[in-house]
């Protein structure tokens, strides 16, 4: 239900093949769509986020040049199905979480 409150809808988990400027190879990433106006955890959540977790908001600017970069090329943001290409490999929520639950992803 945080998302519901947020306006911020997960849209996609992202598994990171290779470095995107500081963030490691390997860190997994919840792509979030949202208000442009969030830009820290507890703007997102409103404070009522419980994470023993790291937590990190990065805008998209940040780490991509606008929709037409080339580290984008292959992935299908629409899709239920995982894609993938040579940065990153792509995950619907949904997807990603029977994963977990089946033991498939940590």
């Amino acid at each position: 239900g945080y998302y519901e409150v947020a306006g911020a809808e997960p849209h996609s988990v992202i598994v990171l093949k290779q470095p995107f400027g500081d963030i490691p190879a390997g860190k997994k990433l919840l792509w979030v769509c949202g208000d442009r106006g969030f830009h820290c955890a507890a703007g997102v959540f409103g404070g009522e986020l419980k994470c023993s977790g790291r937590l990190r908001v990065i805008p998209v600017e940040a780490v991509l040049n606008g929709t037409d970069d080339p580290r984008m090329e292959g992935l299908d943001f629409d899709s239920p199905a995982p894609s993938e290409n040579a940065y990153m490999k792509r995950y619907s929520v949904a997807n990603y979480a029977h994963r977990m639950r089946a033991g498939l992803a940590r």
